[in-house]
């Protein structure tokens, strides 16, 4: 449930840190437009991106597919389809560093002070149309 808070479009949900990807994700998910398969399976390559560092550069590769299938339940071939979906929407992108894809910084939440999670969204308006 939501909280009323006296600012004007700010809305405050709490939720399990556990749940921190798939909730941050499912909040953004009206602007990105995913299933909720595909958003499950955003949701665990945030959580491995978060947990293991060392594989944000390149986020499918075999150890993460590998995870990935066991974790998630996805077959290779239909998380081959889901990368490449990924990728067609912007939210993997090329790495700076190998050339890799990585997670687009802007589906990777920002926690502030251990505890909060802000979103800014901008919806752009177009007068001609």
């Amino acid at each position: 449930s939501f909280k009323e808070t006296n600012c004007m479009n700010k809305l405050v949900k709490d939720i399990p840190a556990k749940r921190l990807s798939y909730e941050f994700l499912h909040s953004l998910n009206g602007i990105i437009g995913l299933t909720e398969r595909e958003l499950q399976l955003l949701a665990a390559m945030l959580d491995l991106y978060i947990a293991e560092p060392k594989y944000r550069d390149s986020i499918d590769c075999s150890d993460i597919r590998k995870k990935l299938v066991l974790t998630t339940g996805v077959s290779k071939e239909n998380l081959s389809r889901y990368i490449r979906l990924f990728k067609q929407k912007g939210l993997l992108v090329k790495s700076k560093h190998h050339g890799a894809s990585t997670l687009n910084t802007a589906i990777v939440p920002v926690v502030i002070g251990g505890k909060t999670v802000q979103i800014t969204m901008i919806l752009k308006i177009k007068s001609n149309e």
